[in-house]
């Protein structure tokens, strides 16, 4: 808990001084900007020192991956113009299906959680009683 203080107090001080810089010139923007940037700068201090103290492995390319996919799709539905509602309703839903479908196929699901996945579409009921066990 100590070092989860210090990364605070630390994100609060930077937070302070973009207030300071931003917020004159860019008003709203630059306070959402600042935000932004101190609660990034928090909590990277958080992981670097929780990896200091337990360091743990973590698969950071599927991550990398799995954000690319869902920033791409998400350009894609703010690019699109604006639908009435059932169509908008119906094209995000598909926008959604080959979110996943590209999940499934870029890499981004180690092999064994696609197996668990493939099982519990095979067999509903008893993906259900193993989560209740």
């Amino acid at each position: 808990t100590d070092l989860i203080t210090l990364t605070n107090w630390v994100g609060a001080a930077v937070a302070l001084v973009l207030y300071a810089l931003l917020i004159p010139r860019y008003h709203a923007v630059g306070a959402a900007w600042a935000t932004l940037i101190s609660f990034a700068v928090s909590e990277w201090l958080v992981y670097r020192e929780a990896q200091r103290v337990h360091p743990i492995g973590y698969e950071w390319g599927r991550t990398a991956r799995l954000c690319v996919l869902a920033v791409v799709v998400c350009g894609v539905s703010l690019a699109l113009p604006s639908l009435p509602l059932p169509w908008s309703i119906a094209l995000h839903a598909a926008l959604f299906g080959g979110y996943l479908v590209l999940v499934w196929i870029g890499g981004v699901l180690p092999p064994l959680d696609r197996a668990r996945l493939r099982e519990a579409s095979l067999s509903p009921r008893a993906a259900l009683a193993a989560l209740t066990r």
